[in-house]
């Protein structure tokens, strides 16, 4: 079938097959309908980690 050429100025395109949606190639890493969303840390979680590594040079203060 071929690569599909893309009128001057413009990058091909390509149709996802997941979500329907057309996206230019140029911009793939950015189409994140198949990626895992990132939850963002909670406060407590970074601090619970932070004492975690930190517990001895803390305590020995």
């Amino acid at each position: 079938m071929g690569k599909q050429r893309a009128p001057d100025g413009s990058a091909p395109t390509k149709l996802c097959e997941r979500c329907g949606k057309e996206f230019s190639r140029s911009n793939f890493s950015k189409h994140t309908c198949n990626k895992p969303r990132k939850v963002a840390q909670t406060r407590k979680t970074i601090n619970q980690k932070w004492w975690a590594k930190h517990r001895d040079a803390a305590v020995a203060k």
